[in-house]
């Protein structure tokens, strides 16, 4: 029953399918619009966005797209009938299904064996954003901090951060790590000449006064400078340098 994507059937078949994406290379998954959904697969494969790697390099390479029905079922048992042929079908190399469970099809919940986390790691590594790239997401920051986080979501955010189990985890990933003097040196050009408004340094000692450090808290920071090695003469007159032009700027400001 293979056939080309149509815009839209004009009654959605409920069931299991079968995409095509070579004479060989096939795809199982389920939807309550098979139609529609194929047309999703096949419109993001096109633009070279599919989800699923495999699915796209086949697609890159052969161009070919069909798809067939191979059940009509309702959503309770189209994900058992798919999971059945997941079983069946999975340790083939012509399948492209990259996910063992028809329960979830997004991977949510799965993990990565260490080497599948290695390669990802490698392929991503050296890769640069262009400029576009960086200006759109930039955007979408800068609008994320206009419109604001829901209450929900900021207190959702509080609560997981402040558990043992996050805070073990952050300092362990940022423990040891040491930045190039390439980073060092761009970060540090970001910061020259930025000057703080006076609305921030309000903020600022707002949200510092009457906040209590635990004895704990007391403790580690008495140790980290204890630990501390001795501020070098070359680090001390860049610090000095620095004294200066800010003591100059703020002087500026205040003679305009």
């Amino acid at each position: 029953m293979g056939h080309r994507i149509a815009k839209a059937d004009v009654i959605p078949t409920s069931g299991v399918y079968r995409v095509w994406c070579s004479p060989e290379h096939y795809y199982i998954g389920r939807s309550s619009d098979i139609g529609g959904r194929c047309a999703g697969h096949e419109q993001k494969l096109r633009k070279g966005t599919h989800i699923n790697p495999h699915m796209q390099r086949v697609f890159n390479k052969y161009g070919s797209f069909r798809y067939e029905v191979l059940e009509i079922a309702d959503a309770l048992a189209a994900t058992s009938i798919e999971q059945d042929l997941l079983d069946k079908h999975l340790s083939d190399p012509l399948c492209m299904n990259i996910c063992a469970s028809a329960e979830i099809p997004t991977r949510k919940g799965l993990q990565n064996t260490p080497e599948h986390n290695a390669k990802i790691s490698a392929g991503r590594r050296g890769k640069r954003h262009t400029a576009e790239s960086k200006a759109k997401m930039s955007a979408s920051q800068k609008k994320r901090f206009v419109d604001g986080w829901s209450a929900e979501f900021r207190q959702k955010q509080e609560e997981a951060r402040s558990k043992p189990e996050y805070q073990q985890k952050r300092g362990a990933a940022l423990r040891g790590r040491k930045h190039t003097a390439e980073h060092k040196a761009k970060i540090a050009a970001s910061l020259r000449g930025r000057a703080v408004s006076d609305e921030t340094r309000a903020r600022l000692s707002e949200s510092l006064k009457g906040r209590v450090f635990s004895d704990e808290h007391r403790a580690r920071l008495s140790a980290a400078q204890r630990n501390r090695k001795p501020i070098s003469e070359a680090t001390r007159e860049k610090m000095r340098a620095a004294q200066k032009r800010r003591q100059a700027r703020e002087r500026e400001g205040r003679d305009g």
